[in-house]
């Protein structure tokens, strides 16, 4: 491989790194948000903590429990964005490694009235697989562009919904109990 093409498999490594990172966070996030959300709910109905008649209550005191929602949305944003740019340069070391991996690089002419021809001809062209740790490479990124516990296409919206209704429900709990 030339120097170019290294130079980008390092970044895929370097995106693949960095989307692993940003799942491990995103589902950590999501986890600890619901069990927050389930330790608020119980005390909201075991009504341990009551709010007294004497004690005001700032509107402000939910930002902590909004912070975390707020932060995985930015790292949702943020995967979503490398995992974007990574497929890009994916599909570009695909089709580089494809094309060098042709033997004949001067591709004649087919007779068009010739299909067998055509196949035997094109079929001659692949020389082999590429290397193994270049096909790991490809597949591991491949495999980091997927958030845990989501669907492969909708797993982004999957984790941003499940941050906005926990903001929204939390903000609704958190009013009723102190207005």
């Amino acid at each position: 491989m030339n120097s170019t093409i290294d130079k980008y498999f390092e970044t895929l490594s370097y995106f693949t790194w960095i989307l692993r990172i940003c799942a491990s966070i995103i589902i950590l996030g999501t986890l600890l948000n619901i069990a927050i959300y389930v330790y608020f709910i119980s005390l909201f109905y075991h009504k341990t903590f009551n709010a007294s008649p004497y004690q005001a209550y700032n509107p402000l005191d939910i930002l902590p429990y909004l912070l975390l929602p707020l932060l995985l949305l930015i790292v949702l944003y943020f995967w979503e964005l490398i995992k974007n740019r990574g497929m890009i340069i994916f599909d570009e070391i695909s089709d580089e490694i494809e094309w060098s991996h042709r033997t004949d690089r001067n591709l004649k002419e087919f007779p068009r009235n010739d299909v067998n021809s055509q196949r035997n001809d094109i079929n001659s062209l692949i020389l082999e697989k590429p290397p193994l740790d270049i096909r790991l490479k490809l597949r591991m990124f491949l495999s980091s562009t997927r958030l845990p516990l989501a669907p492969d296409r909708y797993g982004v919206s999957f984790y941003a919904l499940i941050q906005l209704m926990y903001i929204i429900l939390f903000t609704i709990i958190f009013l009723t109990k102190y207005s």
